[in-house]
């Protein structure tokens, strides 16, 4: 049987007869823990799939994460991240469009629970005049 190589994952079948894709993303974060992800499958095929979906992600580039995150603390790591990456004037208004206009309305809801309808709430409060938002969550 062949192994895997580094980075690759590994899956295995466990106790209670599900199979499970296991994948190191390293030291991430600012506690700086060593994180894996854990993607669970009721056939090895499934489970394999999963796996591979994921490490197609992080070839592309997308982050995966699964860590409690606000909108808006995904907001000011963007920010700080595209700040080499475009002039200082259009830095300024992007992070004043975030704070006046985001942040108030979606700044605390987590990242991974963050829906379209959500969006759609903010749009239509914006686009109806200086209306507070009306999302069911806030």
């Amino acid at each position: 049987m062949a192994r895997r190589g580094k980075g690759e994952g590994t899956i295995s079948k466990r106790p209670d007869g599900r199979w499970v894709a296991r994948i190191d993303l390293g030291y991430v974060g600012a506690s700086r823990k060593r994180k894996r992800l854990c993607l669970y499958g009721r056939t090895r095929a499934e489970a394999a799939e999963r796996l591979t979906a994921s490490l197609r992600k992080k070839q592309v580039g997308v982050q995966i994460r699964f860590e409690k995150q606000s909108v808006g603390e995904f907001l000011q790591r963007w920010l700080d991240d595209v700040r080499s990456t475009i002039r200082p004037r259009t830095h300024e208004h992007y992070e004043g469009l975030i704070r006046i206009h985001i942040l108030p309305a979606l700044g605390k809801h987590r990242l991974d629970r963050l829906t379209p309808q959500h969006i759609q709430q903010l749009l239509t409060a914006k686009s109806n005049g200086p209306r507070e938002c009306r999302c069911l969550s806030c």
